[in-house]
């Protein structure tokens, strides 16, 4: 948030600008820019320094943050400037039967966006529950970091319809108005409208593409590029995001597994009366008289015998698969309690039996030290 703070300051100043510009202008809005990121990871070093995280020998370079740091600066000098407001550059295509112009302000519009993008998802991140002091202090102790990129990895995890749901919206205004940017000068009568911009993303991002809007400017072409490549990714994303919805809990999985074993046991019994059947049925013909026994009949009783044996078989060994690990390991966690309580019981029996046989023993020895007093033979006075 400071970065785009840095960003709109920056842009009112350059609002003094004329047309051709002024150079020390730039610089202090450079210096302005440079001091604040700076100044932000300065103030962000000393925070993680009173939270006894980095030492007084870290700084800016030996953690890194100067990566992040540059990516930054570079970042906030990316937007629209006052003194290219009637710069254009032009395009000549196939497409066109002139000479194209666009302003390189439309330009760097388009690249601010995509840009400042990365800073929202980022801020809603790190304001999540997963980035806040208990979970730092949580990873920690495990020797991990609660960044922005482990929260989305559990949001994901946890609730992944948030990030469906929070970025379509965010990428289809954006993507839509930045292709509007360009598209609404070459061809105004279908990208006037941003709804139409919308749905030629929509049907670009699904990988449906119809046909009957398309950009023909370069940047609205290379914008689509990205747009078809975020589509695979949102498209990857769902699927991720469904089968984590599918996925069984512990409880759901444990009564799934009893239901199919309820299951298997019903087809089992169903398939063992077949067996029976069957098997009478080849008894029956085997025990006919030698003029009235029909061999085709047998192997056929025998054929059907056989076929319903492997069926029996098969559905045995289904329920031989279904193995509930999480009631086994219930099991023995419970049975190693027990036998964790009862070492405990012994070792307090065995205590008080020291204790006890302590007691015994002194008492022994003190009747035995007063019975020798006593016998031993007293002196003539």
């Amino acid at each position: 948030m400071l970065g785009v703070g840095c960003a709109i300051v920056a842009s009112e100043m350059c609002a003094s600008f004329n047309d051709n510009g002024q150079s020390d202008d730039w610089i202090n809005v450079m210096e302005i820019i440079l001091l604040n990121i700076i100044g932000s990871k300065l103030l962000y070093i000393s925070w993680m320094r009173q939270k006894l995280v980095y030492s007084e020998l870290d700084n800016i370079f030996n953690t890194g943050i100067f990566k992040w740091m540059i990516f930054e600066i570079l970042s906030m000098a990316i937007q629209p400037y006052p003194s290219l407001h009637n710069e254009i550059y032009y395009e000549e295509a196939n497409d066109f039967s002139i000479g194209i112009g666009f302003q390189w302000n439309d330009f760097l519009l388009c690249l601010m966006m995509f840009v400042r993008l990365i800073y929202v998802f980022k801020v809603a991140l790190n304001n999540s529950f997963y980035t806040d002091p208990r979970a730092q202090r949580v990873c920690n102790i495990y020797g991990t970091d609660a960044n922005y990129i482990f929260a989305l990895k559990c949001i994901m995890k946890n609730s992944s319809w948030i990030i469906l749901t929070s970025t379509m919206p965010v990428t289809l205004i954006t993507f839509s108005y930045q292709l509007r940017i360009f598209e609404r000068h070459v061809n105004p009568a279908s990208f006037q409208h941003i709804t139409t911009a919308m749905w030629n993303m929509m049907i670009t991002m699904l990988t449906i593409g119809y046909g009957d809007v398309y950009p023909k400017s370069h940047m609205g072409r290379l914008i689509g590029i990205v747009i078809a490549s975020w589509g695979a990714f949102y498209v990857s994303l769902f699927v991720v995001a469904l089968n984590n919805i599918l996925e069984f809990d512990s409880p759901e999985k444990k009564a799934f597994m009893l239901l199919a074993r309820l299951l298997y046991k019903e087809d089992l019994r169903l398939e063992a009366a077949k067996c029976l059947g069957a098997a009478y049925r080849l008894k029956l013909a085997r025990r006919k008289e030698p003029e009235e026994r029909d061999e085709q009949e047998i192997i056929a009783q025998q054929r059907n015998y056989r076929t319903h044996m492997q069926e029996f078989q098969k559905v045995s060994t289904q329920i031989r698969n279904i193995n509930d690990r999480d009631a086994d390991f219930e099991t023995l966690k419970n049975s190693i309690d027990m036998i964790v309580d009862d070492v405990s019981t012994i070792r307090m029996a065995m205590l008080y039996i020291y204790y006890d046989t302590r007691k015994i023993k002194r008492k022994i020895g003190r009747k035995s030290t007063m019975k020798r007093k006593s016998d031993k033979p007293k002196k003539d006075v």
